[in-house]
């Protein structure tokens, strides 16, 4: 599994513009690096951010069904 992930990567996952993405990592709310003049996100601060702004949450993850 890939730690960082693009930018058009998390884009798509959070629906959001290139605006908006930089508003949140500006904010805190996402984790990046840079590399040069491109920017990978931390995919794992975007499950975070994307699982706290979930209007449904799972006190255990473990269960989740396959429906």
């Amino acid at each position: 599994m890939d730690l960082f992930i693009s930018e058009q990567h998390a884009q798509e996952m959070l629906g959001v513009k290139r605006t908006t993405l930089w508003k949140l990592r500006s904010e805190g709310k996402l984790h990046y690096s840079k590399i040069g003049r491109k920017t990978l996100y931390h995919l794992p601060s975007i499950e975070d951010y994307i699982y706290s702004h979930s209007t449904l949450q799972f006190s255990n993850q473990n269960s989740i069904k396959n429906e």
